[in-house]
């Protein structure tokens, strides 16, 4: 159930937002040629590059969903965070491609006033660009998606770039022909920055990402208000695209059968798959408790 309100809720908010990156890529290319702006035409081919990543994550979130098999014994939960990687890359080589084309127009000087629709068209993008960051990061934020959350920021990079192709439009304008080039730079700065930022999380996910410290203590604090828990050796865990896996450890009296000793690993068990709807699955190993009331692991 988590997985399949997570990839209704993410193929829902990818169509919209791929509709509207289209149709703003094309709006800033034509408006941008016809009204001479190259910061705005730079602008234009940053929304390509969100066409290209939120169909890339459209198909990686179905993909995601996809059950276990003979080859992924842990499903293909790794296919986002491996979209959030591809969408770091193509903002990598958005913001190179940019940064070179602006720095060619001001060494060439080839440089044109830009006309009055360039200001609307860059306004037009800020307002829409801005809504598209906030319904993707909140369907993001509600379902744990990185995928989505990378492509957020991606909008919001996209916001940040059409107010510099603004401010670039509206200064050359009024005579600083310059800063329309010079805000096409700034525009691929920013592209660079997001895109950084969304290639580490990514990889850190790809590598095996674990819980956060104060989420691990929680799980603890969980475990041990389990009757018949004396002690927890060991918890560990591990995120495979959006779901946790955990390892758990803990130590129970040494006069308790085998089927006590596993009835006490059930409840820890079922307890964390309550608690944490992101869980999949959560390994319980028993071990008996020592004379100090501290477990004996006995895998050593």
């Amino acid at each position: 159930m988590f997985t399949k309100t997570r990839t209704d809720i993410g193929q829902r908010v990818l169509k919209v937002t791929l509709a509207a990156n289209i149709f703003l890529a094309l709006l800033k290319i034509v408006v941008g040629f016809l009204a001479s702006s190259a910061a705005l035409v730079a602008d234009g081919f940053h929304s390509i590059s969100d066409i290209a990543s939120s169909a890339g994550v459209l198909i990686a979130v179905a993909f995601a969903s996809r059950p276990p098999d003979d080859n992924h014994h842990y499903g293909h939960g790794q296919a986002e965070p491996l979209a959030a990687v591809m969408i770091g890359m193509i903002l990598f080589i958005t913001a190179a491609l940019l940064a070179y084309n602006m720095v060619g127009n001001l060494i060439a000087g080839e440089v044109s006033i830009p006309g009055t629709m360039a200001l609307y068209a860059a306004f037009i993008s800020i307002v829409v660009k801005e809504l598209m960051y906030r319904y993707t990061i909140k369907a993001g934020e509600e379902t744990d998606n990185q995928a989505l959350k990378a492509d957020a920021w991606h909008h919001r990079s996209d916001a940040f770039s059409s107010v510099a192709a603004l401010i670039g439009i509206a200064a050359a304008r009024i005579g600083f022909w310059f800063l329309d080039p010079v805000a096409g730079i700034v525009v691929a700065v920013m592209v660079f920055k997001v895109g950084y930022e969304i290639l580490e999380e990514g990889f850190i996910t790809l590598l095996g990402k674990a819980p956060a410290g104060n989420k691990i203590l929680e799980i603890k604090e969980q475990i041990i208000e389990v009757d018949g828990v004396e002690d927890i050796l060991d918890v560990k865990g591990r995120y495979n695209g959006p779901v946790l896996y955990l390892d758990i450890k803990i130590a129970v009296s040494p006069t308790l059968t085998v089927e006590e000793g596993h009835e006490i690993a059930a409840r820890v068990k079922s307890r964390l798959l309550e608690r944490y709807i992101e869980a999949e699955e959560v390994l319980v190993h028993v071990d008996p408790a020592g004379n100090n009331g501290k477990g004996v692991d006995n895998d050593g």
